[in-house]
């Protein structure tokens, strides 16, 4: 229930595309962005990828969007 800001959106579409070195054959994804009521690290990023023949999903919480934008990431390249 919030607009991103054109330079978040930005800094999000340049992390998921780096995903390609390692996932050359990416169908398509999608990104969610969510505001918690909770605690400090109450921003949440969920990236989900569609890969032939698979799904990769990861979800994390940080302080900001941009720090919870490089955990997925990381956790999407482990995966």
């Amino acid at each position: 229930h919030f607009d991103a800001d054109h330079k978040l959106v930005d800094f999000i579409q340049r992390k998921v595309d780096k995903l390609e070195t390692f996932y050359d054959r990416l169908v398509d994804g999608e990104v969610f962005l969510r505001l918690n009521n909770e605690g400090i690290e109450n921003k949440t990023v969920e990236i989900k990828l569609n890969v032939p023949g698979s799904q990769l999903f990861a979800i994390e919480k940080a302080r900001s969007f941009e720090a919870a934008t490089d955990q997925a990431t990381d956790a999407l390249r482990m995966q």
